[in-house]
């Protein structure tokens, strides 16, 4: 049984960063739960850390266009991991 499931992206998912109306670059937003809510979680995208989130798991994940590894981590060694791929629009 795994601690740490991805509810947004899916692994092999193409994930399209939009625009908004000034044309800025609009981040994806990632989600995750975590059986233990109060747990701290650690985020990466190809091994660069992202950032930490507690209670609510949710990271912005602003990319370049390309295939990426999000992964993430609680702080008792638990992990996931999907394979996406990110378009700019």
């Amino acid at each position: 049984q795994n601690n740490i499931d991805f509810i947004y992206p899916r692994s092999n998912m193409v994930l399209n960063q939009t625009r908004n109306q000034y044309g800025v670059l609009q981040p994806v937003i990632a989600k995750v739960a975590h059986h233990n809510q109060n747990i701290k979680v650690f985020w990466y995208l190809n091994d660069v850390y992202l950032g930490m989130t507690k209670t609510f798991h949710e990271m912005q994940i602003n990319a370049k266009t390309g295939k990426y590894r999000l992964s993430v981590v609680d702080e008792i060694g638990n992990e996931s991991a999907v394979y996406i791929s990110i378009q700019n629009e």
